[in-house]
């Protein structure tokens, strides 16, 4: 490729966008990471770039094998959100901003949660690394909200929920489009 590797296996491993289910996860990890050491050996400033997509990749081989038990995937899928958006603040810095907005879920950007002693939520990695009075969380509920949700293994489906937050409700039932909620 431009940046001084062979990307001819990786093509491969590749089928429409998705993996290729003729490799296995193994087999995938092996070839980014040839692909990963061929880039590291390039000086080019897009390289850094092109080595967190292969990391991000290998992190979602990883995964993939650790949702076999679904605590320790969901913990283990916080850790690298946590790792990614150290990274992506890591890359802002450089550029001179001191700040990032992330936007997720709310078990996964809350500041205190953990799924149990050892496995903190991404939130609370972010607040430890960074310091707690560095770290905010904004919280937002929606009366009604669609989503587009997996269902099994293979497929999706439009989902659509209503809060049971009274407030939320309050704010509906008045009429209110958006509102603002200062504590």
């Amino acid at each position: 490729g431009a940046l001084g590797a062979d990307t001819a296996k990786l093509k491969k491993i590749w089928n429409n966008g998705t993996f290729n289910e003729d490799y296995t996860g193994e087999q995938r990890a092996e070839i980014i990471k040839g692909v990963k050491e061929a880039l590291l050996q390039n000086e080019k400033p897009e390289t850094e770039q092109a080595v967190h997509f292969a990391d991000m990749l290998l992190q979602n081989i990883e995964l993939g094998n650790a949702m076999e038990n679904m605590q320790a995937g969901m913990a283990l899928r916080d850790r690298f959100m946590a790792d990614n958006a150290m990274w992506i603040l890591g890359q802002e810095e450089r550029r001179g901003n001191s700040r990032i907005f992330i936007s997720g879920h709310n078990g996964h950007v809350e500041q205190f949660g953990s799924y149990d002693e050892e496995n903190p939520y991404m939130g609370h990695i972010l607040a430890d690394m960074i310091g707690e009075s560095s770290y905010f969380v904004i919280g937002t509920d929606f009366y009604k909200t669609t989503n587009n949700m997996p269902k099994g293994s293979a497929k999706r489906t439009k989902f659509t929920a209503y809060s049971h937050d009274p407030l939320a409700k309050a704010a509906k039932k008045c009429g209110y489009d958006i509102c603002w909620l200062d504590f």
